[in-house]
């Protein structure tokens, strides 16, 4: 009998075994029977993709010579444990070394993307649930429940470390070498995805718990708009990039990211923020020839702060008659309105002393009624919602962070926020930095 053929056998026969057992218990529930089922496809899983791989042979021989120059020696064949989708198998590969450097060398991995033990898709398996759920210890119970793969939180949290901070740098890495080439006045890649003709990009923080203190995670969204229905603006968010540490870090690896998505050089972009000098700081950079919109939602939050401390329950139409002029691009009334609220006493909050300031600074980015017949957006609807899917996933209970995995988690969550699409974009990326 053939390989393929005591494959095929082995199956048979353990399916024939699982019916015999299903024949045997008539009165055994619907749980059961999947529990069992799943039970069966696990082990048939690994049993077929163990011998499938060994029916493709053990490995290449070993070509050309090794990085330091030396020449690969044939050292016998060896046994490795790797962690499959389906569960670990084993498999025999030729293995050769470098005299010269010491260095080991498998090519069965090289062919099958086996990288520390692991399959690509195995590991691509435990970071997209890693990123997806809302602690490492609920990635372990996913994993076991879902796929049957046995995996240690620790572990878990290692390969996050390793394969989340290789996707940041790398993206750090290119924004700074295309900025770079840029300046040099050099040609560079165009954007992967083209230019877009109308795109903005929203910014804004969460805080979160790292290194022994509360300090603000930088958050950004690109997304696509146009008209929609009765006369909307219609936001189609295209991807999220996340970063913790230093801002202008941020702030490259951002605009980086969005070069590809379809910034392009020339920086066209509503850019839509809070009006922290963070943000401002990456329009006038990055965007100089975008258009900057303070956040309709923020704004008005601005009036209700100081409306509740000066009016209490009574705030309600003072805020509303106030807001409106903002609405209708009255901005100077709205500062003087705001002033003479302010003159009436002493003693404000810091937030709130600084409201007629905070409409004077930013007038030119409160245009309203300019930006909604030119089709911008105002709102900042979607990096609130990405601001959200960063805070569930890093701001659990007890949950603690030092910077290198907080970068690594932010990393893969903005990947998996994006969808699959976004998903496979980074997967290759992650690849391709290896």
């Amino acid at each position: 009998m053939g390989q393929s053929e005591a494959i095929v056998a082995e199956i048979k026969r353990s399916a024939e075994e699982l019916l015999r057992w299903v024949k045997e218990h008539p009165n055994c529930t619907l749980r059961d029977l999947e529990e069992r089922i799943q039970e069966w496809k696990n082990q048939a899983g690994v049993q077929l993709l163990e011998a499938s791989v060994a029916m493709q042979g053990t490995g290449r021989w070993a070509e050309g010579a090794c990085v330091c120059g030396g020449q690969w020696v044939f050292q016998g064949y060896r046994e490795r444990r790797v962690m499959t989708s389906q569960g670990v198998i084993r498999l025999k590969r030729a293995y050769f070394t470098c005299p010269r450097c010491g260095r080991g060398f498998s090519p069965l991995d090289q062919e099958k993307g086996i990288e520390g033990g692991w399959s690509e898709r195995g590991l691509e398996q435990v970071l997209w649930i890693a990123q997806a759920v809302s602690s490492y210890r609920e990635a372990e119970e996913a994993l076991q429940r879902l796929a049957g793969q046995s995996v240690p939180r620790s572990t878990i949290h290692r390969l996050v470390e390793r394969y989340g901070g290789r996707l940041a740098e790398g993206r750090r890495k290119e924004a700074e070498g295309l900025w770079e080439r840029g300046v040099r006045g050099e040609e560079i890649p165009a954007p992967r995805e083209g230019p877009k003709k109308e795109m903005g990009i929203s910014l804004d923080g969460v805080m979160v718990w790292v290194d022994g203190g509360w300090h603000e995670v930088k958050v950004g969204s690109c997304f696509e708009f146009g008209p929609g229905k009765d006369g909307e603006v219609e936001v189609r968010p295209i991807g999220y990039w996340a970063g913790y540490g230093e801002v202008e870090v941020f702030r490259r690896t951002m605009w980086g990211y969005a070069y590809h998505r379809g910034l392009g050089l020339e920086g066209k972009a509503v850019v839509i923020g809070d009006g922290a000098s963070w943000i401002d700081g990456f329009a006038e950079v990055y965007c100089p020839k975008g258009v900057r919109v303070v956040d309709w939602y923020h704004a008005v939050e601005h009036l209700w702060a100081l409306g509740r401390e000066a009016f209490g329950e009574e705030a309600a139409k003072s805020v509303e008659n106030v807001k409106q002029k903002l609405w209708e691009g009255r901005i100077e009334q709205v500062i003087r309105d705001c002033e003479e609220v302010l003159g009436r006493k002493s003693g404000w909050r810091e937030g709130v002393v600084r409201t007629a300031e905070y409409f004077r600074e930013r007038r030119e980015q409160m245009d309203y009624p300019a930006f909604r017949k030119a089709g911008y957006p105002i709102g900042s609807g979607t990096v609130e919602s990405a601001c959200k899917g960063i805070s569930w996933r890093c701001k659990g209970r007890g949950q603690r962070w030092k910077a290198q995995g907080l970068v690594a988690i932010l990393a893969l969550r903005s990947a998996g926020m994006g969808g699959e699409a976004e998903w496979n974009r980074a997967w290759k990326e992650i690849g391709l930095a290896a």
